[in-house]
């Protein structure tokens, strides 16, 4: 059995935390998965179809893995050109890579592939060079919990043929489709390779609870990511091949992912939108909606990456806007405001706050004891037992948090407060915390 198929197989039947690692962990490895489909893990995968006298590439990679994939292609098909490239959606680490191929038809005189993808890609790749600090920013945060910068690119290789909704493209001997649905994102596509029994769903399944929440990333679409999940799962295939994680074998379990994920995300936008229904605030929403527990529990559902927290809150944001429903955040004071009142209010000012912080801390009160050590930061920014007490405890919460969005955020806060901390990917961070569990 090779690797990556190894890797799915301990996933599948003992969960990424029996394993001690990240379910987006990377082998680096190229591999068949059956016959005509190969995989290269990575935190973002590379799928390839081989259609005899020609091959398509799904996700060519990103800046820092794309070399190594054309090579690993290269070397496994040097008699096979790759003719197509589709990209899933504008991810950064989806969508680089594919210049290496054209560059390469055209030093070997062979035509060059055709780049296909969704038409709001323009769009999403025109925002990116109007945001490039703040994705610098963002990202740092979210994937290093703010150790270092990570650098944004602003120019992109587009692709030559724009999908709208659907379309049907034949690759030497196999025939695939295109399908938009959006989902993470609005220029989302999946592939269906019938001839194969494979679906290459980009980012629609990713091992995870799905990433439709991250508060810190534009717009996401559950109800319509639920329902192209409902149409995979029309097309009864044996093999998915994911944007992140190792692919999943076998009819059942194809299923099973497909329609566990679809029900989690149905469930968390009825709760959702039948309390907004009624009239209740985001705050009463937050505190009531929850996924059903036995799809929680699945191994492939776990909120190791982004939380069902959050994506409530982008339900409401899709259906309801920025409003949350509390008349006095329609137009509200400054943070710093609210806290040098409530240090006048409170006897003992700042020192109380600390205080109170810390016994809500050590009982595990971790939402109110933060707030507290915010007000008592932003009204003494400059106090530096206070910084102190702040950063320890938001790194003391990011240990006890389980998704990479919220141990960045977190652990990044600690370093704003002169923490000292190592260095490392957030992702490294959860899985020597799952070892040492």
């Amino acid at each position: 059995m090779n690797q990556i198929i190894q890797h799915a197989e301990n996933l599948w039947t003992k969960g990424a935390g029996a394993e001690g690692t990240h379910p987006w962990r990377a082998l680096g490895t190229f591999e068949k998965i059956r016959d005509g489909v190969w995989f290269a893990s990575s935190f973002a995968n590379l799928t390839l179809i081989d259609g005899g006298t020609e091959l398509l590439v799904v996700d060519p990679g990103a800046k820092n893995n794309e070399e190594r994939k054309f090579k690993q292609i290269l070397d496994a098909f040097p008699d096979t050109p790759v003719s197509t490239i589709v990209y899933t959606h504008g991810h950064h680490d989806h969508c680089f890579g594919a210049d290496r191929y054209k560059a390469h038809a055209k030093e070997n005189k062979l035509i060059e592939p055709i780049i296909i993808g969704h038409r709001a890609l323009n769009y999403r790749f025109d925002r990116y060079a109007k945001t490039t600090g703040y994705n610098e920013v963002i990202n740092a945060r979210q994937f290093l919990g703010g150790a270092a910068k990570i650098s944004w690119e602003a120019e992109y290789v587009r692709p030559d043929l724009y999908v709208d909704n659907y379309k049907k493209i034949r690759v030497g001997n196999i025939e695939a489709s295109i399908t938009h649905s959006r989902g993470e994102t609005d220029d989302s596509v999946w592939l269906h390779i019938p001839e194969y029994e494979a679906l290459c769903t980009g980012d629609l399944f990713i091992w995870t609870t799905p990433n439709a929440g991250n508060p810190q990333k534009v717009q996401r679409y559950c109800g319509e990511w639920a329902a192209a999940l409902e149409e995979m799962q029309t097309k009864s295939a044996s093999v998915l091949l994911p944007g992140h994680g190792p692919p999943i074998i076998g009819k059942d379990r194809v299923e099973e992912a497909l329609d566990s994920t679809r029900r989690y995300l149905e469930s968390l936008e009825t709760q959702t939108l039948q309390l907004m229904n009624l009239g209740a605030s985001l705050d009463e929403v937050l505190a009531k909606v929850r996924p059903p527990e036995e799809l929680s529990k699945k191994n492939f559902l776990r909120p190791v990456y982004d939380e069902p927290e959050f994506i409530v809150r982008n339900i409401w944001r899709l259906y309801g806007g920025w409003y949350d429903g509390q008349a006095s955040n329609l137009k509200p004071p400054r943070e710093e405001s609210i806290a040098h009142e409530i240090v006048d209010l409170v006897t003992g000012g700042t020192k109380t706050l600390v205080e109170r912080a810390r016994t809500l801390s050590e009982s595990g009160q971790w939402r109110l004891a933060c707030k507290l050590a915010d007000w008592a930061h932003h009204a003494a920014p400059g106090n530096t037992d206070i910084k102190l007490f702040r950063g320890q405890l938001y790194q003391a919460r990011a240990d006890q948090e389980t998704s990479t969005m919220t141990i960045g955020i977190y652990n990044s806060v600690a370093r704003e407060m002169g923490i000292e901390m190592k260095d490392q990917p957030t992702f490294s961070a959860q899985e020597k915390k799952a070892n040492e569990t």
